[in-house]
């Protein structure tokens, strides 16, 4: 009996003892890929604190938040972390983003397709999925081509008015589907832009990426909320009317048909200035770039450098947002952008709203147009004012916009606007 509980005591301490190994090699295997994430590639800049060789979550849900405060905590305000398996290094200051904005070897799109999650192996797919975007961009901005399709814009924005008229509407989502469904008519896509159920299908899953949607709906927000530009930019828009009408009873939407596209970019100077301050709010995100490049980028004259095979992110809020560029710069000003006071033109790529360096915004123009012919329609035919989700008017200020996902900011609360007839407004 004692020789078999002798048996039976050695192999339990043969099992402790395997099962303590196997403990242990699970801990090293599950340690061992941490190892070369303990420490940032050389030159780069140092980790953040408490996000050494471990994913920074803070980035994924709060992304503006980790930004500012990484920046303060960091040497030299620019840090590293990680992003799944991708090395990012955070960039800040007015040297390191014109570096950021001008180097050849930092990739936008190959940055975007990373940071939007995309399940493709964009390795080899970058380049030909820029040129082939660079040609649909250059076909659309030319003259013909917007020329041809002026009047998809003006008949797509006139039956979505005819939907919202005497409603109480979110801005954002109404704008966010017509931006979508202008987009697709500048780009010739008619099969899509045809179908109001589709595109609103669509166009709630992806209107999202596109910033010029969450701008000119966040544009229309602060025009009923200031009078003194609502004033000035209605004042544009009745006398371009009254200009290109042939009878007093005319409806609206035959008038903006005659509009040229020397019209619609030319008319509107008060509503371009408005754009452009909107527009310092709405993209004061994240940008990011890739290096794929083959060799290391400085980061600016900090020192620092951004690996091959990095991603780089840069907050325009650093810029946007920035006191010593722009006075009061959490005040919507439009008049900050005008030739007498010019903010901002002193500083280097102190504007990002459009893109800026080697990144400036292909379909800038397009998407400017898309912008501004919905935007005069609506002033031309209602009185707009913010309300709440029952139509009684507010006075409250519009909410903070929070900037964590890619892309504009969005309102960290809904928004609902409430669209009064002004004119007489048939098809």
């Amino acid at each position: 009996m004692a020789i078999v509980l002798s048996s039976l005591a050695a192999l339990q301490s043969r099992a402790d003892t395997l099962l303590a190994s196997l403990a242990v090699l699970l801990l090293l295997m599950a340690v061992r890929p941490l190892v070369p994430r303990l420490s940032p590639p050389k030159s780069a800049p140092q980790f953040l604190k408490g996000y050494r060789a471990f994913n920074s979550p803070s980035f994924t849900n709060f992304r503006a938040d980790f930004l500012r405060q990484g920046k303060q905590q960091s040497l030299g305000n620019q840090f590293s972390f990680w992003y799944g398996s991708n090395h990012v290094v955070a960039v800040s200051g007015e040297s390191a983003r014109t570096t950021y904005l001008t180097s050849r070897g930092l990739d936008s799109l190959a940055g975007f397709l990373v940071l939007f999650g995309s399940f493709l192996n964009v390795d080899g797919l970058t380049n030909s999925i820029s040129r082939n975007a660079m040609l649909v961009y250059k076909r659309c901005t030319q003259d013909d081509q917007m020329t041809l399709n002026l009047h998809h814009l003006v008949t797509d924005s006139n039956a979505c008015l005819k939907r919202i008229s005497s409603r109480v509407v979110d801005p954002v989502d109404t704008m966010g589907c017509l931006i979508y469904q202008l987009t697709h008519r500048m780009a010739g896509t008619h099969d899509i832009a045809n179908n109001y159920e589709l595109v609103a299908i669509i166009g709630a899953i992806l209107a999202g990426v596109f910033n010029t949607s969450i701008s000119a709906s966040w544009n229309l927000c602060h025009l009923a909320k200031n009078s003194t530009w609502m004033s000035k930019i209605r004042t544009e828009v009745d006398d371009a009317v009254e200009k290109h009408r042939n009878t007093p009873t005319e409806d609206l939407v035959d008038i903006f048909q005659r509009f040229t596209l020397h019209d619609w970019e030319k008319s509107f100077p008060s509503l371009e200035l408005a754009m452009h301050e909107t527009l310092r709010f709405t993209m004061s995100g994240t940008i990011v770039r890739k290096n794929i490049g083959n060799k290391d980028v400085p980061v600016g004259d900090t020192g620092f450098f951004i690996p091959k095979n990095s991603l780089a992110v840069y907050s325009s809020a650093d810029a946007h947002m920035n006191p010593d560029v722009w006075t009061n710069p959490l005040q919507w000003d439009p008049s900050r952008h005008n030739e007498e006071r010019a903010e901002g033109l002193q500083t280097p790529h102190s504007f990002l709203g459009w893109g800026s360096g080697n990144h400036p915004c292909p379909a800038m123009r397009f998407a400017k147009l898309n912008i501004v012919v919905p935007t005069v329609m609506i002033i031309a035919a209602f009185d707009f004012e913010m309300c709440d989700v029952g139509g009684n008017i507010t006075k409250e200020p519009l909410p903070n916009l929070r900037y964590d996902r890619v892309g504009a900011g969005r309102p960290a609360e809904q928004v609902h606007m409430r669209f009064t007839p002004r004119a007489r407004y048939d098809s």
